[in-house]
């Protein structure tokens, strides 16, 4: 598929980001939750319930979000299924009782969770500055554009899947997709049910539409007329592969994460900041580093040794509002932000930090032309720092202590 611009649109996130929990929920689990409702609701054996139970309990592990898209999928599904099918084709209060029993362990770790959790650690997650606060912005997030790859395959399966799929389940489809867009996904709605899903994650509400599900409905309608040849799978692979290939190797096609492009040959990581990595864990001693936005987040990729004052600033500050510690990390917000150049306050955070065990610190060198560095550098040598890497990229100051082991160039 098209990736686009995006990484929230259906090709990469269900591909690109497969190594994310909330994508293998959304991907593979969602998909997976369809297909067991239906063969439930079909066939109302302990088997088929223990399948639905059991993949519940898994999106329950996988991601907070199951706590409302699971709930808010089960209702889609169960409603349009007893307005298609009526109470003597299938749609039995026992059916459902058991079906809505299914979400007993999700349900309650929910609310454990809801009852225990911060307000306002969720409304900080909830409203970070880059995602849309807007409906539209919300929809170009999915499909980036109002008629675009992603939008006219879902809307010309859909059609087909209606033409061909039998009549009761036509009827399931079209409810399905009636009662999605009018209770979650339009603009009235929009400020109504962010207040539930917060803007954070507003936008994987797309994800209830009946996608990947309708381009598979009109190929099960054709393998079951039997309209396909023998040797058609292994075609439809091989044209799947082929269009693969032809969709990477194609100008402006790569699937993308964030800023990051994916394409065959080219490794996730820029090729400047990898080597800038490697030179800082190998000239560091193992133990706690304060460095850069941009160093900090990569090299716990490559060493376990040195653990970072802060990864994700964002993802800091959330765990800093639950546990009541804001001040804390405001104080290392200042520290990194000091030692990139970016302020000139958080020289006495700096020092607090070294106190606590610093080991190793990577400064960008802009700080060392700075008339405060004639107080800092000072600091550094009190404590037992020595440089050890000096470029015009950055410089790294470590600790000497006995007993600790250099990890080597």
């Amino acid at each position: 598929m098209d990736g686009g611009p995006h990484n929230q649109t259906f090709g990469n996130y269900a591909f690109v980001r497969i190594w994310q929990n909330k994508t293998i929920l959304m991907s593979i689990g969602v998909p997976l939750f369809t297909a067991f409702f239906l063969d439930f609701f079909r066939t109302p054996t302990f088997s088929h319930w223990s399948k639905l139970f059991l993949l519940l309990i898994t999106c329950t592990g996988l991601s907070p979000m199951a706590s409302f898209f699971m709930p808010f999928m089960g209702g889609l599904l169960g409603f349009s299924f007893w307005c298609s099918q009526g109470i003597r084709n299938g749609g039995s209060l026992k059916k459902f009782l058991m079906f809505f029993a299914s979400y007993t362990y999700l349900l309650l770790i929910s609310f454990y969770c809801l009852t225990n959790v911060n307000r306002a650690h969720l409304d900080y997650l909830g409203s970070l500055w880059f995602f849309p606060k807007t409906f539209e912005g919300q929809f170009k997030w999915v499909f980036y554009n109002f008629w675009s790859y992603p939008s006219i395959i879902l809307v010309l399966f859909t059609i087909l899947s209606v033409v061909v799929i039998k009549r009761s389940y036509r009827r399931f489809l079209i409810i399905w997709l009636i009662l999605c867009v009018s209770l979650f996904l339009n603009p009235i709605v929009f400020p109504f049910v962010t207040q539930i899903t917060t803007l954070n994650t507003y936008w994987r509400l797309f994800y209830l539409l009946p996608f990947p599900l309708v381009i598979g409905l009109p190929i099960t309608f054709l393998d079951r007329v039997n309209k396909f040849r023998p040797g058609f799978a292994y075609m439809a692979f091989l044209g799947l592969l082929l269009v693969s290939i032809i969709g990477n190797l194609w100008p402006h096609q790569y699937a993308t994460f964030g800023k990051v492009p994916f394409a065959f040959g080219q490794y996730k990581i820029d090729p400047n900041l990898e080597s800038e990595v490697k030179k800082i864990v190998s000239v560091s001693t193992p133990g706690p580093m304060l460095a850069p936005d941009r160093y900090s987040e990569v090299i716990p990729m490559y060493s376990p040794d040195f653990p970072q004052v802060c990864v994700k600033r964002y993802a800091l500050m959330a765990y800093s509002i639950q546990h009541g510690k804001i001040k804390e990390t405001e104080a290392k917000f200042r520290a990194i932000d000091y030692i990139t150049g970016s302020s000139k306050k958080g020289l006495r955070d700096v020092r607090l930090l070294i106190k606590k065990g610093l080991v190793n610190i990577v400064l960008d060198p802009k700080v060392t032309k700075r008339k405060d560095w004639r107080r800092f550098y000072p600091t550094l040598v009190r404590n037992g720092f020595r440089c050890v890497e000096k470029n015009k990229l950055f410089f790294v100051y470590v600790k000497n202590e006995n007993g600790r082991i250099r990890s080597g160039k």
